[in-house]
């Protein structure tokens, strides 16, 4: 607790770290390249006006390598993406997060069964009182990254990071970015 207290003196980012004992390094999601151009991008081209946010804080990437932000406008929603390549645009190979935010609230929210039927998703509680989803990465066909999926301000979010080997820290980490979304408003307008 003490050297809790003593990061919290210091820095947000040293908070981060040990944020309920999830032992990552993380950096602010303002440090990844391209991350205002996205966003502004996305607030720009959004038809729907749904809310622009992404987690404070990410993991942060291997040592010697940086994080892109890049998007996509769909027809339901937007989709931002980290990546670990400033030309990947989502692509599952060098994908690290993805936010995807639709317009779409209709329904239940996603649960998935393994191949033998058995429930793979469980219900979480955000700190807003929220229920998500969280369904740990599983290969069927393909590997799917760990998600989370929830549904705020007339909009329905799924936040998947690629995750670590320790499937409960995948898990806090993840609970942890979606507990900490930042929300991102348009640029002031220059008046003349």
């Amino acid at each position: 607790m003490r050297k809790l207290t003593m990061c919290l003196a210091l820095t947000l980012g040293c908070m981060a770290t040990a944020y309920a004992g999830v032992a990552l390094p993380w950096i602010q999601t303002a440090d990844v390249n391209n991350i205002n151009q996205a966003i502004v991008a996305i607030i720009q081209k959004n038809k729907f006006t749904l809310p622009v946010l992404f987690p404070s804080f990410v993991p942060a990437p291997a040592t010697g390598t940086e994080y892109y932000a890049n998007y996509d406008i769909t027809n339901a929603g937007y989709d931002l993406y980290i990546d670990s390549t400033a030309d990947c645009n989502g692509a599952h190979y060098c994908n690290v997060i993805t936010l995807n935010v639709s317009n779409l609230t209709v329904g239940k929210l996603p649960a998935y069964r393994n191949l033998h039927g058995q429930h793979m998703t469980t219900t979480i509680l955000l700190n807003n009182g929220n229920q998500a989803n969280y369904t740990e990465g599983f290969a069927m066909a393909d590997y799917w990254n760990p998600q989370i999926t929830w549904r705020q301000n007339a909009a329905t979010f799924t936040l998947t990071w690629v995750g670590v080997k320790d499937a409960v820290q995948t898990r806090k980490a993840m609970t942890w970015m979606v507990n900490n979304l930042q929300a991102f408003a348009p640029p002031p307008v220059a008046h003349s």
